[in-house]
């Protein structure tokens, strides 16, 4: 019975964290219907992203190689916020704010750790590329990804850890909408970071 109902609950806590209203749901069009209204406020979310990345068109027009090097930055801030989130939800759970706030200094601070060190392999990796494509300034393209790798995969802790205790404090479940707003500020925060960091760094202006 204990089995049981842990089961329960962890599926329950998956869903919340994937934003399906029910995996139980029988029906194709039933089940497309209860998930929809979730995927729109995902797109929704997802504009301001398209709308950020619109404002460096004349960075990623002038130095192309900047594309490649985008989904690594962004994937990787959100794979860093959405561990930090496991840990605090689960922390959350049992009603301990307060170890949650401790626990997330430690986040914080690995964050920073992994954030270097990715950044240093990420920046050794591109210069290498930039090299092989024969890009201009390629020493400054590998510190644009070593230095926007670093500050997201740093900063994806911080949104990890206080999106959540955020929304418990104003009595919204954080399970079901944390994800979603932490990948979306995590997206926009990246692309900030990586073009504007293009900006300075490569004189694109």
């Amino acid at each position: 019975d204990a089995i049981d109902i842990y089961h329960e609950e962890s599926v329950d806590d998956f869903e919340k964290l994937s934003a399906l209203p029910d995996t139980k749901t029988k029906g194709i069009v039933k089940s497309a219907l209860k998930r929809l209204p979730w995927l729109v406020l995902l797109l929704a979310l997802s504009l301001p992203i398209a709308i950020v990345t619109t404002r460096f068109e004349e960075v990623i027009t002038t130095v192309a190689v900047l594309a490649i090097f985008q989904p690594l930055i962004l994937d990787a801030g959100g794979d860093v916020a959405s561990q930090t989130l496991a840990v605090t939800l689960r922390i959350l759970s049992k009603k301990d704010s307060k170890k949650a706030l401790k626990n997330g200094g430690k986040e914080i601070l690995a964050g920073l750790i992994n954030g270097i060190a990715l950044g240093l392999v990420a920046g050794v990796v591109s210069f290498i590329i930039a090299k092989v494509l024969k890009v201009e300034q390629p020493l400054n393209v590998s510190l644009v990804v070593f230095i926007s790798l670093a500050l997201t995969v740093a900063i994806g802790p911080i949104f990890g850890l206080f999106i959540p205790l955020i929304l418990k404090k104003m009595k919204i479940d954080p399970a079901v909408a944390s994800s979603p707003f932490i990948t979306t500020l995590i997206d926009i925060t990246s692309v900030i970071i990586y073009f504007g960091c293009a900006t300075l760094l490569l004189g694109v202006f």
